[in-house]
């Protein structure tokens, strides 16, 4: 009875050795095949926007377009304003017979013209929001159409593959390894392995 307690105890260290080593393999397979899938990832990301380079740039433009319009309008009131102040001070001005219907006629115009200006730059504030939300609709559609592209690839499903095996695995072991009295820790990192499998391994 005795011996076949310690062959079962014997038995169950072999199998908990076993297992660790193929969660070693299965560890660093995941981790040769993340950093493969980390480059493929930029280079698929890459080409998605290359393909669509045209219609993103177009949107950039007429993003930095509309800013540059703003500005110059920006500029244009900002002058307007300087000849009416030019204009209300000006000696030979105040001084003639008609000033004050030019200077209502004025004011009446540069108050237009400010109202149209206020107009056109705020149409291409509006302008620019629906550019930008566009710009990130368009960026959030080819991330997810590169992801798509990916998922496809053989070696994201043998990424998936792996990593489903490795949750078999620890499975199996949370489940054998507290049936063995002498193995600590019970919770172990990646670079703990090899420790255990010595531990465990058969003297000699």
């Amino acid at each position: 009875m005795k011996l076949m307690k310690e062959n079962n105890f014997t038995r169950r260290k072999e199998l908990v050795c076993s297992l660790l080593k193929q969660l070693k393999d299965t560890c660093l397979q995941l981790k040769d095949l993340a950093e493969e899938m980390g480059g493929s990832a930029d280079l698929y990301l890459q080409k998605v926007f290359s393909e669509n380079n045209d219609e993103i740039m177009a949107l950039v433009e007429e993003y930095n377009g509309n800013i540059r319009q703003a500005e110059e309008i920006s500029q244009q009131m900002t002058c307007r304003m300087n000849d009416w102040f030019a204009f209300t001070t000006d000696e030979k001005n105040l001084s003639g017979f008609l000033f004050p219907l030019r200077y209502y006629l004025e004011k009446k115009e540069v108050k237009s013209f400010i109202n149209r200006s206020r107009d056109q730059i705020s149409e291409k504030v509006i302008r620019n929001r629906f550019v930008r939300e566009k710009l990130d609709g368009m960026e959030e559609k080819l991330r997810s159409r590169a992801v798509m592209k990916i998922e496809s690839e053989e070696k994201f499903i043998a990424f998936n593959e792996l990593s489903g095996l490795k949750k078999e695995i620890l499975g199996h072991l949370s489940y054998l390894m507290p049936t063995i009295p002498d193995l600590c820790p019970l919770e172990f990192t990646i670079d703990d392995i090899d420790h255990l499998i010595v531990k465990l391994s058969p003297v000699g």
